[in-house]
Formats: structure tokens, sequence, C-alpha cells
């Protein structure tokens, strides 16, 4: 703070001291636009716009009319000097702008008695410079002092002539602030019409009468710090800052240094990691609502059924007996809340979050299981990405992840990845919580962040994921059940820990589709929890998880292209209409990998992980399908079936993997005859071709250069002499020779993959 300045912070200061001598008040370059004589809303659930002039003039007057002697506080003004006698505003801009609208517009009406709280009489020799100066943009500082000179002072424009008169140029008609300050002067002219109101007193109280509580800034830097995105209502988005000045200036010098030490801090730290913001403020007021909502066990306020955000100011200046005095809570709820309004409190709360930011940043473990809470491309390597992750990841991860490096001691360096752990399962638990809008099993596991804090609360490290939630003091939350938290698959996990190393627990737990949960390990048709068992049904898994990556496919071929076909067999995946496509073929995403983990738990995926020899068992289950229909499909689900069985034959005699195109289906048409490369009636492999569909594509197939790379879902069974046409399909060009050719190889084929050695008549004679 400027030792030679007269405004100290923590005073109260009035208009008369404001505009007054040789002081200057300035809007600086990063505040908003003047906004309250425009017609604005008020707040987000406003339909009705109005201007905010009105009002605030008409309660100034009527305080003056009531008492012309009481003094009035109009809240908080943040600034800081520079240089000496100019006061740049951080936070006061509209309430101040509009003060100074209505002392010109009162001097105006009067002979001029305030004229120098308009403009100082050096200034009236000099430049004309208002006490009030605009420097968002040359056009708003240029036009004050114009109006301030012409409208206010010497008089020579009336108010509704303003945009007439030969000092108002161009150039001001774009500009927001010069049109809400005429539409504001327009609102203070239509107020005073008509009314008996002593101007000359009301100046003298607007000067003397009315105040503003001063907080000092110091310098640019910790401004620019603290500078308040002001919305349409002139209102700070959050009450930070003015929480700051009255919780310290409460306590006693002794103290007030060490917790001013805290507050300046958390400030730095929120400055340093605001990321994309302007600000520090949105970061402390994020981390002040996850505070409330831990220590309050919940996550909004309720006014009637309506849902409402905290207001972290009222909560931390708020006695505890008012806020519960018409509530059920318990003497143990307002006892909480007292501690969480104490700054020491706060403090231990603000150094988790850094340190739990600096344990992420230095464990790549730590990154990788968050990474896969909420995928992102960005890593975790900076404090920066850190705060910001957690800035928009669940409540369920971050609310329990601070309390739990608040509220346990972590003697276990290893504890927090393996809590972050559980919280991932419990993430999952509710993100595949529903199947077909019925709860799923993990759904049931599912624990409300809620009670977890509790958990967490009334727990040390040691027992922290094994304790008996019974055994604990809980406070039901309406409409939400209490799940089992050491459950089934946690008890036969701890069973493993001396059977498994950690590396192949956690591999396991960090599985893409079990996320924790193991229980589709666990046999359900032997009732056998061995390690070999769930070793053998882990290998199993681990291999269909890898069919699903173009890459890892690659090192199992054989098993990647007769997964994938038993998933169309079983019906794990089948035929559909596909999107923007016409409704004459279907089609099914033989290569897209699934989304939920649910087809994990079917029973045919439970018979695939039990068997010795998955492929062989995978085989002769298509087999035993297509046998009856292999050799004349009737429909096109059989021909798409028999299609991808025939070219996954082919794909195994040739060691190649069959193409990859998650994004596009493989289709067939429901009128037979339009599978056919030649538009003839009867059924021939060597004449038949079923394609891609995807985008806006009609026909499946369309793209010739595929047709003969045999890896593709899309090319011909056989090598063909001739395209055709395929638009135009002519059966005046079809070369009978190569389809007989590519029939006598598709029977081969077909009679080897069934093992039937009889010999048949060929359907093309």
């Amino acid at each position: 703070m400027n030792k030679n300045s007269k405004f100290i912070s923590g005073n109260e200061y009035c208009l008369r001291e404001l505009f007054g001598e040789y002081t200057q008040i300035i809007i600086p370059d990063l505040q908003r636009d003047y906004c309250w004589g425009d017609r604005v809303y008020t707040n987000q659930n406003d339909k009705n716009p109005h201007e905010l002039v009105s009002d605030f003039v008409k309660n100034i007057v009527e305080l003056f009319e009531e008492d012309k002697l009481k003094r009035v506080t109009l809240g908080l003004i943040y600034g800081y000097e520079q240089p000496h006698n100019h006061i740049q505003i951080c936070d006061g801009q509209q309430r101040l702008t509009t003060l100074f609208l209505l002392l010109g517009y009162i001097n105006k009406c009067t002979n001029g008695e305030f004229k120098n709280y308009i403009i100082s009489e050096k200034e009236m020799k000099d430049d004309y410079e208002p006490h009030l100066q605009y420097a968002i943009r040359e056009s708003t500082l240029y036009f004050l002092s114009d109006l301030s000179r012409n409208v206010f002072v010497e008089k020579n424009t009336v108010i509704d002539k303003i945009k007439e008169s030969d000092w108002y140029f161009d150039e001001y008609e774009r500009d927001a602030s010069i049109q809400s300050m005429i539409a504001a002067l327009n609102t203070i002219n239509r107020f005073f019409i008509g009314k008996n109101v002593d101007m000359n007193s009301l100046g003298v109280f607007v000067l003397d009468n009315l105040r503003v509580l001063y907080y000092d800034m110091e310098n640019r830097s910790r401004g620019e710090e603290t500078y308040v995105v002001i919305n349409t209502t002139g209102e700070p988005l959050s009450a930070t800052e003015n929480i700051k000045p009255i919780l310290l200036g409460k306590l006693t010098e002794k103290d007030s240094k060490k917790y001013s030490d805290q507050w300046e801090d958390r400030e730095d730290w929120f400055w340093q990691n605001r990321g994309t913001d302007k600000t520090s403020d949105l970061g402390m007021l994020d981390f002040f609502t996850w505070y409330w909502q831990i220590g309050l066990i919940q996550e909004n306020n309720w006014i009637g059924e309506k849902k409402q955000p905290l207001n972290v100011r009222d909560l931390f200046l708020s006695a505890p007996k008012k806020v519960f005095e018409n509530t059920n809570e318990t003497k143990f709820s307002m006892e909480n809340y007292t501690k969480f309004q104490s700054l020491d409190n706060l403090n231990k709360y603000f150094v988790a979050l850094k340190t739990l930011v600096e344990d992420i940043v230095s464990n790549r473990e730590l990154q990788n299981i968050l990474l896969s809470i909420k995928n992102k491309q960005t890593g975790l390597s900076t404090s920066v990405n850190v705060w910001n992750w957690l800035r928009n990841v669940n409540l369920d991860i971050v609310l329990p992840l601070i309390a739990f490096m608040a509220e346990h001691e972590h003697k276990n360096k290893s504890m927090l990845s393996v809590f972050v752990r559980r919280l991932r399962k419990n993430r999952y638990d509710d993100v595949w919580g529903k199947i077909n809008n019925v709860q799923s099993r993990r759904g049931e596991n599912y624990m409300d962040w809620r009670y977890i804090v509790q958990i967490i609360n009334q727990t040390t490290d040691d027992n922290l994921l094994t304790i008996d939630i019974n055994d604990l003091i809980i406070s039901k939350i309406p409409n939400v059940n209490i799940p089992v938290w050491y459950n089934e698959d946690e008890r036969r996990k701890n069973t493993l820990q001396s059977q498994l190393s950690t590396e192949e627990m956690k591999e396991m737990e960090d599985n893409e589709f079990l996320m924790g949960d193991l229980t589709p390990l666990w046999s359900k048709i032997y009732q056998d929890d061995s390690v070999n068992i769930l070793q053998k049904r882990w290998n199993v898994l681990q291999r269909i998880c890898n069919a699903f990556n173009s890459q890892e496919a690659k090192n199992d071929i054989e098993f990647a292209n007769w997964f994938r076909l038993y998933r169309l067999a079983s019906g794990l995946i089948g035929l559909q209409h596909i999107p923007y496509c016409k409704w004459n073929f279907e089609g099914c995403y033989y290569s897209l990998r699934p989304n939920t983990p649910w087809w994990i738990e079917s029973e045919e995926v439970e018979r695939l992980m039990e068997q010795d020899n998955p492929i062989l068992y995978m085989n002769n289950y298509v087999k035993d399908i297509v046998k009856g229909i292999i050799n004349c499909p009737s429909n096109n689900k059989e021909l798409v079936l028999c299609w991808m069985t025939l070219k996954t034959i082919l794909a195994d005699n040739g060691k190649y993997l069959v193409n990859y195109w998650s994004d596009r289906a493989i289709s067939a048409f429901f009128e037979m005859t339009d599978n056919y490369i030649y538009n003839i009636h009867d059924f021939h492999w060597g004449n038949v071709l079923c394609g891609y569909s995807y985008s806006y594509t009609i026909y499946p197939a369309s793209d010739e250069k595929n047709w003969n790379k045999p890896e593709n879902l899309d090319s011909p069974l056989t090598q063909i002499a001739f395209i055709p046409d395929y638009y135009n399909r002519n059966r005046d060009n079809i070369d009978w020779d190569m389809i007989k050719k590519g029939d006598e190889e598709i029977k081969k084929i077909i009679t080897q993959f069934l093992g039937d050695s009889e010999e048949e008549s060929s359907v093309y004679e």
C-alpha cells in the first residue's frame, strides 16, 4: 500500500472523498463495459430484462427522504493506487459510474454547487478530465470528458439532445459503455420528472452520506489476479473476495498476519494454476464450494423444489444456529459446520488439495488411473493440467479425494493409488449403472460421495477400504441407498493378495472393461475361486479385449478373427438399420468396440472364458449354427453370418487379419437378388457381394478399388475376371465360367469347414 495514500484498506469513504480534490477514479482496461443503463437480465431465471438504474436511484432518493442524516454503506469496492491519487477500480465499476452520472445530473439541476466533484478546478483550466475516467477504450474516455464538461458543468447540451450535439462523434455510437451511459441519464431524467425533490440537499446527501468500504489491492499485479468478471447485474460472479476482508477484519492483530499470509498463499496458488481463467477467483470459488459440500455433506441448497448452488459467502459468515434453525440437523452437524468455518480447517483442506495436485504430478501411476476415469488426451504432468482436470471431473471423485488427503495420515505412501482405484471402480459403478434403463449389478454397488466422505471421516488408512459400514454412524441421504462398501468382490480380491503379485492385481483392475470390478473373472459355472481358474479366465479376457485393438490383434490374428465372428453368431451383436442410410438393407458394426462391459458377463462370454481351447470352441459354435444355411442363405441375416464365416475361414487360411472398419457396417440388402454381382435369379456364392454401408452411401460395396483386397470385408470371396457396373448390372455380361469356378472354390471351403466328405451335386448344373 502507498504510505502517502489517504485511502486505507478496510475504511469507509464517502463520495466527497472519492471524487474530491485531485483524486481520480480510473476504470482500467481490463473491466467490462458499463451496462446498468441497458435492459439486462438480472439473473438466469429472469426472463424479463430491465435496466437497473431506476431502482438504484429510487432507493437512494427514498433513503434521503427517510433520513437526510443517515449514513448508508453501498458495499465494497476494490482498487489500488497507481499513480498517486489515481484509484484503479477492480470491482465497483457499475455502482461508481451510476453514482457519478447521478451526481452530474444533480449538478446540472442546481447552480453548479457540485461541479468540483465532476471536474476539478485545476482540470477546468486544463484538459477537462473528470474525476471518473474510463480507460476501457479511448472513445469512452473522451466521451465522459465531453459529457462532464458540456452537459454536467457548462450545461450547453440537454440530456435528450446529446446525440445531436456537435461534440458527439459517430465513433461514440459504436461504444457500448457510452450508449449505456446515455440510456442511464435518460432513465435518471425520467425518474425526477414531476417529483418535488430538493436537489441541493440530495447532492449533499449523495456526497456525504453514501459510503463505500475500500479494500486496497496494493498494486496492479495483485489487482489483475482478483479482477472479478462482472455480470449484467453488476454483481461479482463469486463472493470469494467479499469474504476475505470480513473474515480477516474480525481477527486480532496477532492472528491477522497468520491468516492473511495463508489467504495470500491460496490466492497465489490459484493464480499460478488459473489456466485459461482471467482471474484466480473462479478457481478459489470452486475450492470453497467443494469445501462446504464436504463440510455439509450436501451438493446444493434447495429452495422449495428448486436446486440452488451453495452460497459460500453466507456459509462462512452465518451463525450455525441460524443455518440449522429450520432443519432437523443433529448437534453433530452444527459442530461440523462450526469446524468448517474455522480458518485453520480451511487451510488444512487447501493444503490437502495442493498436496493432492503435487502427488499426481509426480506419480505416473496416479495419472494413468485418473486419465482412465475421464479419458482426456491432455496429460497430468503439470499442476495446471491436474487442477483443471479436477475441476472438470465428477464430484464422486474430487470430493472424496480432497477429504481423504485432509483427514487421513497416509503412513502408507501407496495408499493414495489404492484409494483412487477404489474411487474409479465406484465411478464406473455409476457410469455402467443401468442396462436399458434398469439398474445393473454394478449400479447396485454405486456409493454416493456423501457416504464415502462419512466413511473417510470415521476410518483410518488401515480400515478405510475394508470397514463394515454398519459399524459406522452414517447420516442417511433421503432416497439414496447405502450399498455394501466392502462387498463380495473386494473380499475375494483380498484373499488373492498372497497368491498374485501386486502388479498382476493392478493389471486386472486396470482393464478398461473391468475398471476395478473383477466379478466377471469369478467363475459362475464351477463356483471355483482358485487363482488358477481366475488366471485362465483372465487370459481369455485379455485376448478378447485385444481383439478390438487393431495393433494388439495382429499378435493374435486367429483369435481376433474368430471372436468377432463368435460375437455375431452368438447374438452379442446383430443386424440393424444403419443411420443416414436407406431402409432397404441392414448391417452390423462388426469390429466396433463395446462401450459397456455387460457383454463380458453374458452367458456366451462366460462359457468362452472357461475353455482350455477357446478358438476351437468358437469354431465349433459357429459350425453348429451355419451348417444348415451356409450352402444357400435365405435372408439378409443368414447371408451376413455366412459371408463373415467364409471371410473368417479365408483369413484363417491366409493368416491375415480381417479388415477393421469400426465406424462402418457390413451390410446386406433385404431383397437377396440386390446382393448379387450379376442380376440373375439363382443363389451362387461366386455371385454374392456384401459390403459397407456408412454415411449417406446408398449401395453397399460401391468402392471398387477395394474389391481385390481379400482382407477387406467388402471384397468378393473369390477372384473375378470382370467387375460389372454395380449400379447397372446386366446379365448379358455374365462370366459363367468365373462364377462356377468361384462356386467350386467356396464349396471346397465349406466342405472342409463342416468336415463333410459326402459328395454333393453342384447347385449350378
